[in-house]
């Protein structure tokens, strides 16, 4: 891939998700590991409709890996959505 233009930016789904009942999670199998080794600054965009009944909003754990199997135990960051 060539890039001229600076910054550049690529749109690169991390997961994707059709639908979550209350209460259920992801596992870190649904999302494949990106390598941003080169990276110096990386935007995260979580996308998400809530049904009519929904209480609690979507919580996104950001966990690290230095080879891609093995993740920490304690996240990155949190990023707490608002309904």
């Amino acid at each position: 891939m060539l890039i001229t233009q600076r910054p550049f930016s690529l749109h690169m789904p991390a997961l994707v998700v059709e639908r979550l009942a209350p209460g259920q999670s992801t596992t870190l199998k649904e999302a494949p590991p990106i390598a941003l080794s080169n990276v110096k600054r990386l935007s995260l965009t979580a996308e998400c409709t809530y049904g009519a009944k929904a209480k609690k909003p979507i919580r996104v754990l950001v966990r690290g890996s230095y080879d891609g199997v093995i993740y920490d135990t304690v996240d990155l960051h949190t990023l707490n959505h608002e309904l």
